[in-house]
């Protein structure tokens, strides 16, 4: 009967539709795993045949469908390589960095380039904050003040109420508290002059690892001697070598009991 045979083509018709859709996401990006595993994009014309073997002998009219759609498709063509990227890794050899690119994008271009690969870029143009250009070491703080007396490079000297810097003595507690810092030359009495505010100061005579306080005897000096009893303790930097004093003061001080 017509009505019974439509259903019939219809029937057939929806399996194949289906069929040929879950073929479609099971070779393509519906299935993440297959996605991430396999090469994708064969589409189902290129495996549709699979399926067929697969069918009873009963489902002809989806083995003719399917063997339909084998033969529509087209596998496309392969798209373009991507661009691979600057040389990284150079030659396998440890000393032979030939074509790698440096930190400012210049080639390496010797054989055994391994000493120009690690040339920082020229910094001879820029400056410090302190208006030095030595970039080597550890930065040191410098800052311009003005001087309260007449002093000399290396004087300990603490900020008076008057906005200056005075000889730092450990005897009085108001000539051990407050702002410390080291004067880097001789500085004229309400003079302006460069200051140190930590860092380190080329010096000489030095008790190599000891610690160094204001001294107690000598406005503007610095001693190992701990201060003794009715004296302000505060230590003011460190001889890291017989000519080399890292100053860094401490924001504490003491009276000795």
């Amino acid at each position: 009967m017509p009505g019974i045979k439509s259903r019939g083509i219809m029937r057939t018709l929806f399996r194949v539709l289906s069929l040929a859709s879950f073929i479609a996401c099971s070779f393509s990006s519906c299935d993440p795993v297959f996605a991430a595993t396999k090469t994708p994009a064969k589409d189902i014309t290129t495996n549709a045949s699979a399926f067929t073997k697969n069918l009873s002998s009963s489902d002809t009219d989806v083995q003719k469908a399917l063997a339909t759609i084998d033969q529509l498709g087209v596998e496309g063509p392969q798209g373009p390589q991507g661009d691979p990227g600057p040389n990284l890794v150079g030659s396998t050899t440890s000393t032979d960095l030939t074509g790698i690119l440096k930190g400012n994008g210049a080639t390496v271009t010797t054989a055994s380039a391994s000493t120009d690969y690690v040339v920082p870029d020229d910094l001879s143009s820029y400056s410090k904050i302190d208006g030095s250009t030595d970039f080597t070491g550890e930065p040191s703080v410098k800052k311009n003040f003005t001087a309260g007396e007449a002093l000399t490079a290396g004087n300990i000297c603490y900020l008076k109420s008057d906005g200056k810097f005075w000889k730092a003595r450990g005897n009085a507690e108001a000539t051990t508290k407050g702002r410390i810092v080291m004067a880097l030359a001789s500085i004229s009495a309400n003079a302006s002059g460069q200051f140190l505010v930590r860092g380190y100061y080329t010096d000489s005579g030095l008790t190599a690892g000891a610690t160094y306080f204001i001294s107690t005897s000598t406005a503007g000096a610095k001693a190992t001697t701990a201060p003794s009893s009715g004296n302000f303790a505060r230590v003011v930097g460190w001889a890291m070598s017989t000519t080399s004093f890292y100053f860094d003061p401490s924001n504490d001080y003491i009276e000795v009991a």
